[in-house]
């Protein structure tokens, strides 16, 4: 390796091999020659999404001034991405390719890389960054091919040549100066070959295939998602998805501490609950207490699932699906939920000291946190019903974030305290 020359350089030179056989894929032939239907065209804009959200999503997590200095907010293509597929796609059409199962290949490529080598991610970075380069030849193929524009189907291929050409030189000039270790080199340029092999699999995956071959699939709901089970009824999903939809809309906590990132998992999560409708009713309320434990430590306090095992009850006995006396196990694992809390404090007096804290928040503080003591109240609950990091996540988290008032985080404070005192003497 000859280390005088630009990364870039170097980047380029090993993968050239790679990049000519993507290129001379029948996917590009195809849409090149306006033959590729749309369908596959959107097929792979949902493969590309898959692999972008986690991607994107680890490079934004890695502590490395290496990583640091290359990663910016604004190589995020995934929004990009989820624009043109609702636009394309029907909101409520959960199938997808057998390319998925490539694209789900490629992300345990990438989740590997992170464990062993996060900064070689940046040879993935490098690929995907470069395909939007290639949008000025592509999004002139996409337009004359599907009569698309940059709002309506083709935002993540912007052909607009002065802006693809300065993103692509900065990206540049961040990576020849962020790369100087040579084994740092080597394993992004490793990174970038299998990121080439990937995709190229993924789309001859896609194009040609000879049969309608598309199933349901979570990564429909959330690219992110991986490769759990959900019900293969498409009125279920929509229930889960109405569901997961109501209860974030009741605790605003939800959007103000995980975004549009955890909404997505919350669809998903939602969508999965109703598999556990299979199980008997011991292994049914085992599965719900560990669910419980592991969202009670990740700042989700157990009466958010209870509440979202029962909100989804509603949501199916309102729907014409048929069997639905299986999912009545959703309000049996609702009730051990309710049950294991209600044993330490019922919850006439849980109501009862949530109305103190209510009448000390400003009005603004408790129409922006709606709900928000119910919150604390299953916290503090859970913490001393054994569920581990149950209030410290809440509890820290209120305290380290700048989207609390000062005046509402005295409040909260004293009443974490008042509630941990209470349930200490009692």
């Amino acid at each position: 390796m000859n280390q005088d020359q630009p990364v870039m350089d170097l980047l380029r030179q090993a993968t050239s091999k790679q990049h000519d056989k993507l290129e001379k894929t029948p996917f590009f032939e195809a849409l090149q020659e306006q033959g590729l239907p749309i369908e596959h065209y959107v097929e792979y804009l949902h493969d590309l999404s898959i692999v972008h959200s986690v991607l994107e999503h680890k490079l934004s997590t890695i502590d490395d001034p290496v990583v640091r200095l290359v990663w910016h907010e604004k190589l995020r293509r995934f929004p990009h991405l989820q624009k043109d597929i609702g636009h394309l796609s029907s909101k409520d059409n959960w199938y997808v390719g057998p390319s998925t199962h490539e694209s789900l290949a490629t992300v345990d490529s990438i989740l590997l890389r992170f464990e062993e080598s996060p900064i070689s991610l940046l040879g993935y970075l490098y690929v995907l960054v470069g395909s939007t380069r290639g949008s000025i030849q592509i999004g002139q193929w996409i337009l004359e091919a599907y009569n698309l524009d940059a709002s309506a189907g083709m935002s993540y291929f912007e052909y607009d040549e002065r802006e693809v050409t300065m993103n692509w030189q900065d990206f540049g000039q961040r990576m020849n100066e962020a790369l100087q270790d040579e084994i740092h080199i080597t394993q992004t340029i490793d990174a970038a070959i299998e990121c080439y092999n990937h995709m190229e699999v993924i789309l001859r995956s896609i194009y040609p295939r000879g049969d309608d071959s598309t199933f349901i699939h979570v990564t429909a709901i959330n690219p992110e998602a991986g490769n759990h089970p959900i019900p293969d009824d498409p009125r279920l999903i929509q229930a889960a998805i109405c569901a997961a939809d109501r209860l974030w809309k009741k605790y605003p906590y939800y959007e103000f501490r995980y975004g549009e990132r955890g909404r997505r998992f919350a669809r998903s999560d939602c969508a999965w609950l109703l598999t556990l409708c299979n199980l008997d009713e011991l292994h049914l309320k085992q599965q719900a207490d560990w669910l419980a434990g592991v969202l009670a430590s990740r700042g989700m306090p157990t009466i958010l699932l209870q509440e979202q095992f029962e909100i989804l009850h509603d949501e199916l006995a309102s729907s014409n699906v048929e069997g639905n006396e299986q999912y009545e196990k959703l309000l049996v694992a609702a009730k051990f939920l309710r049950e294991k809390r209600t044993a330490v404090i019922d919850d006439e007096r849980r109501l009862k000291l949530s109305v103190e804290m209510s009448l000390k928040l400003k009005e603004d503080d408790l129409m922006t946190w709606k709900n928000l003591d119910t919150i604390i109240f299953s916290a503090v609950i859970d913490e001393k019903n054994g569920y581990k990091n149950a209030l410290s996540s809440v509890h820290d988290w209120l305290n380290e974030t700048s989207k609390v008032s000062e005046d509402l985080l005295t409040v909260v404070n004293l009443f974490m305290q008042k509630l941990s005192n209470h349930f200490e003497k009692g």
